[in-house]
This record gives structure tokens, C-alpha cells and sequence, in this order.
């Protein structure tokens, strides 16, 4: 049993522990037992007293279950259940490959008409997309278009089932009426779009073996055809495990990936609250229905709170996910930063960076899901390298659903106002406490970002010199690694007074990750890579980061790979936007790279 060090903190500890069974009777988001028949069961028997709590003076989010079913058909496995007023909403992506051919090339076969796909609750209305509709008596099929413009609607299909209609369900609750129910919308399935298994059955074993590869390659950027042998299928397997991360939503998850993490350096995750309400509001209602969930999750569930760009995040796929930062940044430079406009933050634990379902970006694309973007993402163990150069403020993790508000660390306000403003809101509704802790521990005062990570980190401070040189070599090493024996290079002196730059041969990598170079005149032993410049521009690609010099009265390009935005004296940093002519550094000529 876990040991307290003091009253508080135990008298905090069982505290939660009666606010997490009062959940599992009120929240919004309710998990049963571990049958997906059995959570649609409970959640149909649960109308009554659901419909007894309608006053409210928030609008409640729709009761939803949520769970695993089908490995062949439907996306990621996930089907979701959506009990609104008077409507059973079955919901669910399915594969492209799958569904296509349903909507373009056998509308004939059933008697579809177009139509959109509507969210609404009370005095929310928000049209997702157009799509296709089947009527099929008390149950409507809804398929978003295959091709809309707003990318989170690909694949949905919504299966819908009037209760009103449905005298089974409306009269009277019992067990083989929702059975029969559920075995329809199977047949329904089966028959329309071709799902060869039941939907509310689990995935085989095999099926999930198969998921943990293509989701563990996901995750790290690797080919998933490497992996290949009963072995490496088997470490895999063992690797990950599959975890409610959210109430009601299951992914893939790989214990200690966060750990290493950490190992490259200190870092934070964190969500800055946009929304108009106010932050001890959203801060509840984060709690109340158990997650930070995405935008397109929100509006689903007729919540009408919007992020501070939830209809572009639609558009390109982003809505679909929850957003955080990484705020990492090199260790010399961690003393003076400040956090620019950020006024409140819920910090995450690391913790969630286990999980397989989130995408990187450096910068700032509303979680953009094309392809061409995809294409851009970089992993978190790259997210966290690339700071150890430069802080990348913009950079963005999207979580796919949305991150349980059991992963909350902290909540970061600027100042002890602020601090006393979100305790006396989310106390003055009841709440004394988040995840087993005192209000008073988990909000805290963190002015500039250093004061956070002393706060996450015990030994911060003590191994801030061994950071700053384990940095060093790393940053030393990633340069290294543009160079062969044999380059040509370009020798920069930096001297503020006496700027100047001549043409050299690399001759070799020294083990101390120093170069030997040769120009015409001499022979130089030793020069730190970063004093070197390549000529050789063929080694740059789209993405990189390099630097820019104007001090000579004329443009040269300092290739210098991941340099962050934040401007270096009289040096400016651009990023290569486009690489269809090599000399092409957004406006600049290229020419030589120095």
C-alpha cells in the first residue's frame, strides 16, 4: 500500500478516491466492465436517470461508452457510442479502401440520398460535412463524403437509432431488446459495408499482433515491412500493451519510451487554455468529463466549446486530436527564458508519450493529417534532440481523442492571483482536489518556464553543467555526420571585427569530432565543426534549418542543420521552404553553402 508523508496528502489521496467513484456514477464519459455489449447495455438502462439530470448550467456533454471492435474494417479499431436526447449513435471511421467503393460505386443498391452530418445540442448547431443517408425503418446510416474538404470527417459513419421510434427501447429497457438492437446494426454492417465481424466483438489475437506492429512503426517512423520474423514480431508484441488512455478510448502503449526521453533532456508538455470561458471553468469541465478531448469529440458530443483554431483543425484532420507542446530547451540557455503570453498551462506527465497514437510537427500546422504533411512529422524522440540546439516554440504533439485529465501534473498560472482566482472556482464547485492531490499542490505559480522543470525535476539544477556538455557532443555529433573525408568546406571566422571566410578540403574526422582541414597556404589540424561550413549543397533537404549571414554586404547561406527560430544576434535563421532548384533558400540564392 502506498505510504503518505503526511496527513494532508493521505486525507487528499482518499478524498480522490470518493471523487473517482462519484465519477463512475456521474461523469459524462462512463466505462462498464470490460463486454462491448455490456457497456451499450448499461449505458441504454442509464436513460432515465440521465434524463433526470437534464438542469444543468453548463451544457452536459452526451453520455458516451466507448471500445474496442472489428479488425478489419474500422480504423484503429475504436467504435464509439453516443447516447443524445433521443438518439442511440453508433460511430465509427472506416477504412477508405472499405468504403469508397460503397458510397461511388453501389449507391444503386440502396436507396441513399445526400445529406450532411450535423451536430447539435440545445443552442449548439455545427455542420461537420456533406455525405450520403439510408433509412433503413428506425435506424438512418450517415456516410461523411469521401472527399470533403473537412479531412476529420473522412471515413466517419454515423449509425443512428431513433428511440422514440424504437418502441423496444422507448417502452421499456431489458437486455434482449438492446441485444436485438446491437445484432442489427451488425447485420446492417455486414449487409451495407461489407464488415465481415461482428462489430462489438474484440479483435483476434492475430489482429492485434498485427495492430502493435503497424502502430509501434508508426510510432518511431520505421518500415513496417522490417519487421517481418516471428522474433521481431514477437518483441513487439511484447513491448506494447493496449491501455485506456481516455475514458472509453484505447490505444497501444509502450511503457518507458517516456523515461528515455527524458534522458536526451528535461522537457514539459503542455496545453495552453484558449477557450472564452474561463480557466477554473475549463479546468473543471476538463475533470468533469475526464479528458482533454478533441475538437471533433467536443462537437460530437454537443459541447460547444472552440479552441483557439478548432474549425481550421477540422479542415486539415488536427480536429480529430488533442494539442500539446514540448518545452524543452538547451541547458546554457534554460536561466532568463520566459513564457511569452502563456498565461495558464495544464502540464502533462511525460507519461502520455508512451502512447503510439500522437504525431510531431516543429511548427504549428493545425495537426494536419495529408500526406504531404505526414511526411514532415518527426518523433518525440526527435522533438526532444532538436531542443537541446535551440527551443522550437510552435513546435506541436497531437494526441488522437484526447489526453485523461488523470494525466494532469500541474496547472501553471503566472502569478499568485491568477493561482487564487482557478482554487477558489474549481473549490467553490467542489472540487478539493485533482488526481489525489490538494487543489493548493497542483496549481502552482511558474513565472518562467526554469521554475516548472525544477518543480518536475529533483535534480534539475545539479546536472545542469553535465546536460550542457552532453549537448555539446550531441549537437557536435548530429554536425558531424554531414561531413565525409574529402568534402569541400568553407572556413569561417567569426570575429565580430575581422568577419572572413576561405575555400578548404576536409582531410579527416578526428575522433574527437574536431576536423583536419587544408587550404591552399596550410595545413589546420584541429577546427570545431561548427566553424566549418559544406560546399557541397546536395546534402541539404527540405526541412532543414540553416543559417543566414548578411554581414558580408551579400547573401551567403551558413548550412547549419535544426537551428531554431529565436534570432542569434546579427545572424537570421530561415528554413529551406522549397528544394526544387538546389540553390532555392526561400528568396535567397543558395549558391555555395557557408
Amino acid at each position: 500500500m502506498k505510504e503518505f508523508s503526511n496527513t494532508n496528502e493521505k486525507l487528499a489521496a482518499l478524498a480522490y478516491e470518493d471523487e473517482k467513484q462519484k465519477r463512475i456514477l456521474d461523469e459524462s464519459v462512463v466505462n462498464f466492465g470490460s463486454s462491448s455489449r455490456g457497456r451499450v447495455r448499461s449505458l441504454v438502462g442509464r436513460r432515465s436517470r440521465m434524463e433526470s439530470q437534464k438542469e444543468q448550467k453548463w451544457i452536459k456533454p452526451f453520455e458516451r461508452v466507448g471500445f474496442l471492435g472489428d479488425g478489419d474494417s474500422v480504423v484503429g479499431q475504436y467504435i464509439s457510442v453516443i447516447y443524445e436526447d433521443n438518439k442511440l449513435v453508433f460511430t465509427f471511421k472506416m477504412k477508405e479502401s472499405k468504403l469508397r467503393p460503397v458510397i461511388n460505386d453501389e449507391k444503386e443498391e440502396y436507396a441513399w440520398t445526400r445529406d450532411s452530418i450535423v451536430y447539435a445540442n440545445k443552442g449548439f448547431r455545427f455542420k461537420l460535412a456533406e455525405g450520403y443517408s439510408l433509412d433503413m425503418d428506425d435506424i438512418t446510416i450517415k456516410v461523411a463524403d469521401s472527399d470533403s474538404p473537412t479531412r476529420s470527417s473522412r471515413g466517419l459513419v454515423r449509425i443512428e437509432v431513433d428511440l422514440h421510434s424504437n418502441a423496444a427501447l422507448h417502452k421499456s429497457f431489458s437486455e434482449n431488446s438492446v441485444e436485438n438492437l446491437l445484432d442489427r446494426v451488425d447485420k446492417i454492417c455486414a449487409d451495407v459495408f461489407g464488415v465481415k465481424r461482428s462489430l462489438f466483438d474484440s479483435p483476434e489475437r492475430a489482429v492485434e499482433r498485427k495492430e502493435k506492429v503497424d502502430r509501434y512503426a508508426w510510432a518511431h517512423k520505421l518500415d513496417v515491412d522490417q519487421f517481418v520474423g516471428a522474433g521481431a514480431i514477437n518483441g513487439i508484441d511484447k513491448k506494447l500493451k493496449r491501455k485506456e488512455v481516455a475514458p472509453g478510448y484505447f490505444t497501444m502503449v509502450e511503457e518507458g519510451r517516456d523515461k528515455k526521453i527524458e534522458e536526451i533532456t528535461p522537457f514539459a508538455l503542455y496545453h495552453t487554455l484558449t477557450s472564452a470561458n474561463s480557466p477554473g471553468e475549463t479546468i473543471m469541465r476538463i475533470l468533469r468529463s475526464g479528458a482533454l478531448i478533441s475538437t471533433h469529440e467536443r462537437f460530437a458530443r454537443g459541447i460547444t466549446v472552440n479552441g483557439w483554431s478548432s474549425k481550421k483543425d477540422l479542415e486539415v484532420g488536427g480536429g480529430d486530436g488533442a494539442f500539446v507542446r514540448m518545452f524543452a530547451v538547451p541547458a546554457k540557455e534554460i536561466e532568463g527564458m520566459i513564457w511569452k503570453g502563456k498565461q495558464v498551462n495544464i502540464i502533462f506527465d511525460n507519461s502520455i508519450l508512451n502512447r503510439t497514437d500522437y504525431y510531431c510537427y516543429l511548427s504549428d500546422r493545425f495537426g494536419a493529417t495529408d500526406q504531404g504533411n505526414f511526411d514532415k512529422r518527426v518523433t518525440s524522440e526527435e522533438l526532444a534532440m532538436m531542443q537541446t540546439k535551440g527551443h522550437i516554440g510552435m513546435n506541436e504533439i497531437v494526441f488522437n481523442h484526447g489526453i485523461s485529465s488523470s494525466d494532469i501534473r500541474f496547472v501553471m498560472v503566472q502569478n499568485i492571483w491568477a493561482k487564487k482566482a482557478i482554487e477558489s472556482y474549481l473549490k467553490s464547485r467542489g472540487i478539493e482536489n485533482i488526481n489525489g492531490r490538494l487543489v493548493d499542490d497542483v496549481v502552482i505559480v511558474a513565472p518562467d518556464p526554469v521554475t516548472l522543470l525544477r518543480k518536475m525535476y529533483d535534480n534539475f539544477d545539479s546536472k545542469k553543467e553535465q546536460r550542457i556538455e552532453l549537448e555539446k557532443i550531441a549537437i557536435r555529433k548530429e554536425r558531424v555526420k554531414l561531413f565525409t573525408a574529402g568534402d569541400d568546406v568553407v572556413l569561417i571566422n567569426t570575429n565580430i571585427k575581422h568577419r572572413s571566410w576561405k575555400r578548404a578540403k576536409l582531410v579527416k574526422i578526428n575522433p574527437d569530432l574536431t576536423f583536419t582541414v587544408s587550404t591552399e597556404k596550410e595545413s589546420i589540424l584541429s577546427v570545431e565543426p561548427d566553424m566549418v561550413g559544406l560546399v557541397n549543397k546536395s546534402k541539404l533537404k527540405v526541412g532543414d534549418m540553416v543559417m543566414h549571414y548578411e554581414e558580408f554586404g551579400f547573401s551567403h547561406t551558413c548550412e547549419l542543420v535544426y537551428i531554431t527560430d529565436a534570432s542569434l544576434s546579427s545572424k537570421k535563421q530561415v528554413k529551406i521552404a522549397t528544394f526544387e532548384k538546389p540553390d532555392n533558400v526561400e528568396s535567397s540564392p543558395l549558391k555555395d553553402i557557408y
